[in-house]
């Protein structure tokens, strides 16, 4: 989003100044800190210096003089230190924080009336703070005083880059040269709502341009049969029709004439449509980009605060403690890095108190005396990937398994088979801690279970992996934006349904022999686990016969030692999709978080993993969970002979070749082009797929080369028949995917039939009929 200068008008000088200070004070602290472990770098010293003195002329614009009066003195302080005759140490820090705490809140708490800050911060204390630095003093603390509550979470704010800008306050008001800078980033508020809102609207008309290029799509089938129609006209002009007479073949040939010209407009609109709908797609794919990224802001930006966190509370702990940024320009959504703020303080607060060790403990066990903790971000496979660890004691895996059973949570018998990670998943109980002693940091069982459900809460999950002796990490999975979910869309019981990407432990495809009976519940083997199978059209509460088929699609959801097997009738396929709220008078239905709309214009429907978790849980507990397939369908279903698709648009061959393979007991089903047979491929169970190649709409290469892409059809037989025969034509053919190739010109019964019996078997001369 764009600002320019003018767009300032509608805020106040002390509005300005509000987001000025905001900014100004937060480059203060991030620098301080770093200054910390560099106090000589004259570049960390030019930023500070450049942010006192643009809110020192900020100040001046609306004649705040005790805010103008401290960052002037600030001013001197990392001036005298850049010129070499001050030498910033820890303790210089300190104070330098304090003030630039002071300041930040004085900031926040002009007025429109105030003639000065109404904070009741003594102006004169800071000075003589700052004048102790001045003079080379360490102060240890600062003089007591009240800490205001925090404030509350400000709007959210889009930053704009202008060429050559003046500071915000400036904007409204002309500073002198001397004030000025160039490149400065200035911040517009805008409320969360609205832009919210403005993402919807652009996400929508994303969702309409995909549905345009449908429509483009049947235009072009419309000039196909504008095209025909002129075909079967031409031919009714050259016939000699003895008593049509004079008058009858005028209106042939004006019908003839009519048609042409149809065609040659439909043609023009058609080539207007497309260029129309490239352009106004491309558009709205930028817009909608552009709105996205409007609401993305950099990791390390939204990890400011844990610098200071771990530098204090450090001290506090008398445990020497780096925290170290990997991946700091990734960019985050503002909502979810927001909503992850409290769960990675605690996990720093965590390994600050339970995993850091004190400086001679590590010594004593080879390590650097001062302990690091990583906060890592990265995008990888459509998902933002969080860590959190540290290079401390680890976790004692075996405490957490007798305590597990000392306070009856099972038995010493399971426990004793709890893999690791099992175990790690106790951690996240209310009130589960390892603790022996209560601290006032940790300790009281309280945090870890929070965490967790914040996680899932935003469509995440977390997990640990720990070393003794060497650290612990723990890593967390979310979607990039709250507002598009990477989702796994899957068909049960004619409709479609959407799992967040996140929530998803592995998709399976099972036969028959792979699914197991116990006391009545079906169930399959994944990495020596028993995951408990489920019909989606159970958990839906849809109409809930047996699923057909001679192998079943499962989508495996949950966690390691409660994983459930959602069985489903087809993996559609994993989508962007845009996410729309529920209308409020819907209410919170179960197991169903939201919705979204597909390119197509189909509404789909996400699922709450959560919620189906429990529910899939209270379905377990009552022994309700209903068998997947019953035996009699099962063994029916084997004893069906092979089913095929023939796809010819040539009425007389599909005729040939459906009548011939019915009289040889195959199922026989038929399809007049390309892209029916593609719609009806995706929705049926076939044995064996025969097309054509010269095809309208959709032409058989393309049909091979989609149901390769397939992961579902991947592995159908394939026979292609064509007029075409040149050994370039089978090659392309064969290259596309198909099984074989057999031409129409040397095309005989016992040829085609014995492919076909080559590739799927003999149907047993049981003739089924036409399906």
């Amino acid at each position: 989003m764009t600002t320019s200068g003018s767009n300032f008008g509608k805020f106040s000088l002390v509005e300005l100044f509000r987001m000025e200070s905001e900014e100004k004070c937060a480059t203060l602290n991030r620098s301080l800190l770093a200054l910390e472990q560099a106090p000589t770098d004259p570049g960390l010293l030019d930023t500070l210096m450049r942010a006192a003195h643009s809110l020192k002329g900020a100040a001046r614009i609306i004649n705040l003089k005790d805010i103008m009066t401290v960052a002037h003195r600030l001013e001197d302080v990392f001036n005298k230190a850049k010129q070499g005759g001050l030498l910033l140490n820890a303790g210089h820090i300190d104070i330098l924080l304090k003030v630039g705490d002071a300041l930040a809140e004085m900031g926040r708490t002009v007025s429109e009336e105030s003639g000065d800050h109404p904070s009741g911060q003594a102006c004169g204390e800071l000075v003589a703070l700052l004048d102790k630095v001045l003079a080379g003093e360490t102060a240890a603390t600062v003089a007591s005083r009240n800490e205001p509550p925090p404030p509350p979470s400000p709007p959210v704010a889009v930053e704009t880059v202008p060429a050559a800008a003046p500071s915000a306050a400036a904007s409204a008001a002309a500073l002198p040269p001397s004030e000025r800078r160039k490149g400065f980033r200035t911040t517009v508020q805008i409320n969360a709502d609205e832009l919210s809102r403005l993402v919807g609207f652009a996400s929508e008309l994303r969702v309409g341009s995909r549905r345009m290029e449908q429509f483009g799509r049947r235009l072009l089938a419309f000039k196909r049969q504008q095209y025909e129609l002129v075909r079967a006209l031409d031919i009714a002009k050259n016939l000699r029709e003895n008593d049509a007479g004079h008058r009858g073949r005028n209106t042939v040939a004006a019908a003839h004439h009519q048609a042409i010209n149809i065609h040659h407009l439909f043609g023009t609109l058609l080539a207007d449509f497309d260029e129309y709908s490239r352009q106004t797609c491309d558009t709205i794919h930028r817009l909608h980009s552009e709105m996205i990224r409007a609401r993305m802001v950099r990791f390390g930006d939204g990890v400011d605060g844990l610098r200071r966190l771990v530098r204090d509370l450090g001290r506090d702990l008398g445990k020497r403690v780096n925290l170290a940024v990997a991946g700091d320009d990734t960019m985050v959504d503002r909502d979810i890095l927001r909503q992850m703020d409290s769960p990675m303080t605690h996990l720093v607060r965590n390994a600050l108190d339970h995993g850091i060790e004190k400086e001679e403990v590590r010594l004593a066990a080879g390590k650097n005396p001062e302990g690091t903790i990583t906060l890592r971000a990265g995008h990888r496979a459509g998902l933002l990937h969080l860590a959190v660890e540290d290079d401390g004691r680890g976790i004692d895996i075996e405490r957490i398994r007798s305590l597990v059973i000392e306070r009856k949570m099972t038995s010493a018998e399971v426990a004793a088979h709890l893999s690791e990670e099992e175990l790690y998943e106790f951690l996240f109980l209310p009130g589960f801690t390892t603790r022996g002693q209560v601290s006032e940091v940790s300790g009281r069982g309280v945090g870890l279970d929070a965490v967790a459900l914040t996680v899932r809460q935003v469509g995440g999950s977390i997990r640990i992996k720990a070393t003794p002796g060497r650290g612990v990490r723990f890593l967390i999975r979310l979607p990039l934006s709250l507002s598009v979910s990477r989702s796994l869309l899957f068909r049960t019981g004619g409709e479609l349904y959407a799992l967040p990407i996140t929530a998803v432990h592995r998709t399976l495809r099972l036969t028959r022999a792979e699914i197991h009976d116990m006391e009545g519940r079906d169930y399959c083997e994944l990495d020596g686990e028993k995951v408990g199978l489920v019909s989606a059209r159970q958990l839906l509460q849809l109409e809930n016969p047996a699923e057909s088929g001679r192998e079943i699609n499962a989508v495996v959801l949950g966690r390691p030692g409660s994983l459930y097997g959602l069985v489903v009738e087809e993996l559609v396929g994993i989508r962007e999709l845009i996410v729309q709220p529920l209308p409020l008078q819907c209410g919170k239905l179960q197991d169903i978080s939201s919705g979204a709309v597909i390119e197509d214009g189909t509404p789909v429907l996400i699922l709450d993993h959560e919620d189906m978790l429990k529910t899939l849980d209270r379905i377990a507990g009552t022994s309700g969970l209903q068998a997947v397939a019953g035996d009699e369908e099962a063994e029916a279903e084997r004893e069906k002979p092979p089913s095929i698709l023939v796809v010819d648009d040539s009425i007389t061959v599909r005729e040939v070749e459906r009548e011939m393979l019915l009289a040889r007991g195959y199922r026989v089903t038929v399809a007049v082009d390309g892209q029916e047979a593609w719609n009806m491929v995706r929705r049926g169970e076939y044995s064996l797929l025969i097309t054509d190649v010269d095809m309208p709409r959709m032409d058989g290469i393309e049909l091979v080369k989609r149901v390769r892409d397939d992961r579902r059809l991947m592995q159908l037989p394939i026979i292609i028949v064509s007029y075409k025969e040149s050994e370039q034509d089978k090659m392309r053919g064969l290259e596309a995917g198909a099984d074989m190739y057999l031409t129409k010109s040397s095309f005989d019964d016992e040829r085609l039939v014995q492919a076909v019996q080559d590739l799927i078997g003999d149907a047993g001369k049981r003739s089924m009929g036409q399906e």
